[in-house]
């Protein structure tokens, strides 16, 4: 059975979480893990004084944020998902690590809403940080957006040492999930082309002769605006991304674009990591 990791705020819908459950056959056999991390107020100085969070006001905190994700956990199995609920108290980063790793889950899905984003949770700490250390691919979906599924996606090649490990998953979950692919390259200035980029592409087609027929090769200084504009001129429902191993000089001039994305995309993001 596939694992789908959802990290909750307390305004979570259980109707988001179905939508986007439903993107799946069901045949897939989906388990839904919900994971909602409870904050404890931290102490506060006055004068010299530090005002300690009571354990009473604690438990309380607890109980409360308990009951709310339990009741959404009701909701779903409900409409007949088989759902699973963890709600530790600590960080949010660090929570995620921590179970994201031992469920190893299939993906991760990152709702953004509320006063209380889980994506500035996450991506206002040490992104590469996180990075590093999930296993699992991420499905950020911007607040306010229509899920309706996917079937126009598009996937931001680096064409630079590519991983055909992580594009197998790519096309293996398009194929089945019905996706259409469209591959797109960002030319800039600020690449510094180790390997030529025909060089990558022959391999790839090689690896997916039936997958990867064209690559558009689009130019533009910025990264992420780049690929932000070709996929609204595709029409895109969703666009694909993945973070590759850099060389040190490549680290000195990089700018996280898949950061930019996260942070401002309107459109959904499916990111990879190495």
């Amino acid at each position: 059975m596939k694992t789908l990791l959802v990290p909750v705020s307390r305004q979570a819908s259980a109707e988001e979480i179905k939508k986007i459950a439903s993107f799946f056959d069901k045949q897939s056999n989906i388990q839904l893990h919900l994971l909602h991390v409870i904050t404890i107020p931290t102490p506060v100085g006055v004068g010299d004084a530090i005002l300690a969070v009571g354990e009473n006001l604690i438990e309380d905190i607890r109980k409360t944020e308990e009951k709310e994700v339990n009741s959404l956990a009701a909701e779903l199995r409900r409409s007949g998902y088989e759902v699973n609920v963890s709600t530790p108290i600590g960080f949010f980063d660090q929570e995620l690590i921590a179970l994201a790793n031992r469920l190893d889950p299939f993906l991760i899905v990152m709702l953004t809403d509320g006063s209380h984003n889980l994506i500035e949770d996450i991506f206002g700490t040490n992104t590469s940080h996180v990075f590093e250390r999930i296993r699992s691919p991420l499905l950020v979906i911007p607040k306010g957006h229509d899920l309706h599924g996917f079937k126009n996606v598009v996937v931001g090649l680096h064409l630079e040492e590519e991983s055909p490990e992580i594009l197998k998953k790519v096309i293996d979950l398009s194929e089945e999930l019905n996706w259409e692919l469209n591959f797109v390259k960002i030319d800039n200035n600020y690449q510094l082309d180790i390997v030529s980029d025909e060089i990558v592409l022959k391999d790839l087609r090689k690896r997916f002769p039936d997958q990867i027929a064209t690559v558009v090769h689009r130019p533009a200084q910025d990264t992420a605006k780049g690929l932000t504009q070709y996929a609204e001129e595709c029409k895109a429902d969703l666009l694909v991304l993945y973070t590759v191993k850099r060389h040190f000089l490549e680290k000195l001039f990089h700018k996280s674009v898949t950061r930019d994305l996260i942070l401002h995309s309107k459109k959904p993001l499916l990111i990879y990591h190495y």
